[in-house]
């Protein structure tokens, strides 16, 4: 069995399919749409895509393409519970510029407004 999900290794999507397929072999994608399109395109049995969370909501990505253009439906939903942690390389250093997912930052935008008001926020792909 072949399942694509958002990637890359070490995403939250990752997590869920590495538990909710044990055994299966795995496809990372660069973005929502691509997994989406790869299991329309028949490259892969199952695509595993985020759809909501608790403190942002709707990933608009997934639904708006399930809306406007998919033609599949979910066969099932997973609920994964995520815990976001800030990393640091040195503890002497202050942080000056904090780098995740748009998703992510978005999550943990009060910690930060709390305790590091000055630090800037860069978007990544992944929070990988």
């Amino acid at each position: 069995m072949l399942v694509g999900y958002l990637g890359p290794k070490g995403s939250f999507t990752h997590d869920v399919v590495t538990h909710s397929f044990p055994t299966s072999e795995r496809i990372a994608y660069r973005t929502i749409t691509d997994v989406i399109k790869a299991y329309e395109n028949q490259e892969i049995d199952f695509a595993v895509v985020p759809v909501e969370n608790s403190i942002e909501g709707s990933v608009h990505e997934t639904l708006d393409y399930l809306f406007h253009q998919g033609t599949i439906q979910a066969v099932a939903e997973v609920v994964y519970p995520i815990k976001q942690q800030l990393l640091v390389v040195k503890k002497d250093r202050p942080i000056r510029t904090v780098y995740s997912h748009p998703q992510a930052l978005a999550q943990g935008k009060a910690f930060l407004r709390a305790h590091y008001p000055d630090v800037a926020m860069e978007m990544t792909a992944s929070t990988a």
